[in-house]
């Protein structure tokens, strides 16, 4: 039997939905969809017969799925045949309508394709960059450049920008680096992925700005490597003010302040300056003693 992809959507949705099945299909993902059912079929059954049959659902998220009933029970019974969920939010962002459904609220955990804002975990895309990965998940496609990391960075949602930047230059260098805006997976549980993503890497990458230390993610991961025993390379962000002492006095204190003993510990090592002499040399001044602590990983 064909592989296929189930879309699962509210008729409220049809015309933004017909354009998302055009673009799938015309690379080369098989769509099923209830405008395939025949006249005189039961429509109900050829329906669930779609689902238990299907690899992948697509959840076409907006108010009116939220609020469907049918729609509901086309995702718990994708959920209960264990079938991979491939979220898009397509109209408005209903994150928090999410959880007033128990069979929806898992959906919360999972890697969005947002097609509201475009947006990916802080960084602005393309309509197109989202196309792509979801076909990519759909065809459960591996980029090798997220496979035996080194780094792993972190950074707040207002820093993606810089950070995938700096995430970028350094795969440039050699150095396989996983980063939320290039390595999550729509469908994928975006927490775990980055917890097991972290657990194998040789180093954290933490981008530092002002207010970074009320960040419960970044000193969860922080407080991970430091009980891993891997280097922490905090690398402030590329911003007009890093001349300004009172700038860099202010993260001083904004990290000596916090609560958390894991974001203290970040004054006690050694920054790295984008500006100082530039940030190329930052790059490779990185990148160098990346390879020079982890020579195991690169015979």
């Amino acid at each position: 039997m064909d592989t296929y992809t189930f879309i699962s959507y509210s008729k409220d949705d049809t015309e933004i939905v017909s354009e998302i099945i055009s673009k799938l299909e015309a690379k080369n993902i098989k769509i099923w969809h209830d405008g395939s059912i025949k006249s005189g079929e039961d429509w109900k059954k050829e329906i669930f017969t779609g689902i238990i049959n299907c690899d992948s659902m697509i959840v076409c998220l907006s108010d009116g799925y939220i609020n469907s009933t049918m729609c509901r029970m086309e995702i718990f019974l994708a959920q209960c045949y264990n079938k991979k969920i491939l979220p898009i939010m397509i109209k408005e962002e209903c994150w928090n309508e999410l959880h007033s459904f128990r069979e929806l609220s898992s959906i919360q955990d999972l890697s969005v394709v947002n097609l509201v804002r475009n947006i990916i975990f802080g960084l602005k895309v393309s309509e197109a960059d989202q196309i792509n990965k979801l076909v990519a998940s759909i065809n459960n496609e591996i980029d090798p450049r997220f496979v035996n990391c080194e780094l792993f960075i972190s950074y707040r949602a207002q820093d993606a920008l810089y950070a995938t930047r700096v995430a970028e230059d350094l795969f440039q260098s050699g150095i396989n680096t996983w980063i939320a805006t290039l390595s999550y997976n729509p469908g994928e549980n975006w927490q775990s992925s980055q917890w097991e993503a972290l657990m194998k890497v040789q180093g954290l990458v933490v981008i530092l700005s002002k207010e970074v230390a009320k960040s419960e993610y970044i000193r969860k991961e922080i407080l991970i490597a430091k009980t891993r025993g891997i280097p922490i390379y905090p690398v402030l962000v590329d911003d007009p003010r890093i001349e300004s002492a009172d700038f860099l006095r202010e993260i001083n204190r904004e990290l000596d302040d916090t609560k958390s003993f894991e974001m203290r510990e970040i004054n006690e090592i050694q920054w790295f300056y984008p500006n100082r002499p530039d940030y190329r040399k930052m790059i490779n001044s990185i990148a160098e003693i990346v390879k020079r602590n982890t020579p195991v990983s690169r015979q």
